[in-house]
């Protein structure tokens, strides 16, 4: 059962109890999307929206001046694709997440967008081939991780 579809209600209109949000004294979860602001410059902080009281689809988390990261929930669980990015708004780390854990491929950048590592997760620990590259994109490290030990390949 889901409650009444607000187009946007701010978060401190919302109370969580066992993980789920409800709007103020209702006792049915929450569905629709909510909006963050920082209590002293009501400045945006998060943008969300909520099935049952869960967060379902992209949640963006903002900095002072821009995006700070964006991941994509299912049933209230970080399940797919997550960025997340420098203060000047470029990209700082992306790849999937899957049941809150780092899984498969992930890149790391520099500050001007150039690749700094590319990491091989599984169940969140490192796992497999790990590189590293200076900022003009130089190969300096190259090793093999196994369950988050590095290993000789």
């Amino acid at each position: 059962m889901y409650s009444l579809c607000h187009s946007q209600v701010d978060h401190r209109d919302l109370r969580v109890e066992n993980g789920r949000f409800y709007y103020k004294n209702d006792t049915i979860p929450y569905t629709g999307k909510v909006i963050g602001h920082d209590v002293d410059t009501r400045q945006v902080v998060y943008r969300a929206e909520l099935v049952d009281g869960l967060a379902e689809g992209l949640v963006y988390l903002y900095y002072e001046n821009g995006l700070y990261s964006y991941s994509e929930f299912k049933n209230g669980i970080k399940n797919g694709v997550s960025k997340l990015y420098h203060k000047n708004g470029q990209l700082l780390r992306e790849g999937v997440m899957l049941d809150e854990l780092e899984e498969g491929e992930w890149k790391e950048y520099y500050s001007p967008g150039k690749i700094s590592a590319i990491i091989h997760y599984k169940n969140g620990l490192k796992h497999g081939p790990y590189q590293e590259f200076d900022e003009t994109g130089q190969l300096i490290k190259e090793t093999f991780y196994q369950n988050d030990i590095e290993v000789k390949p």
